[in-house]
């Protein structure tokens, strides 16, 4: 407000990365350093890779990690923790995913079946692992 400025981003969904883009924008306008916003690729995950996920993960005696297919798909998922809604997850390997909402990083543990038989969640420089039930 100081300087009388704006910025106005256009895009056609609602993400984290485009407040992250806006405030990259005003930073450059009032003359601070900033570097560019880096935004991850995903890559497309077959329905059978997605079925493995697809399950309850225990982080402790009161917290359940949910993985769920997105509403009518295959090969989109979402997680839940207990008592909270459900978000996007964004595979960025086959067994590496990451949430958009929140700087959060999901891996997928396999056996040597190629099972998954816990995740791994990465927030905050916390790593926990969850166990499937």
């Amino acid at each position: 407000r100081q300087q009388n400025r704006a910025v106005v981003v256009l895009c056609n969904s609602a993400t984290a990365d485009v407040d992250q883009l806006a405030s990259k924008v005003m930073a450059l306008l009032a003359g601070r350093d900033a570097t560019a916003p880096t935004f991850r690729k995903t890559i497309d995950v077959s329905p059978e890779t997605c079925s493995k996920y697809v399950g309850k993960y225990r982080l402790n005696s009161a917290i359940v990690m949910d993985v769920a297919y997105a509403k009518d798909t295959k090969t989109k998922l979402t997680v839940q923790l207990t008592g909270q809604q459900a978000f996007s997850i964004f595979p960025e390997s086959k067994t590496r995913w990451f949430l958009k909402v929140v700087e959060a990083e999901i891996e997928f543990n396999l056996d040597s079946s190629g099972n998954c038989e816990s995740l791994t969640l990465y927030q905050n420089g916390i790593e926990q692992t969850a166990k499937k039930e």
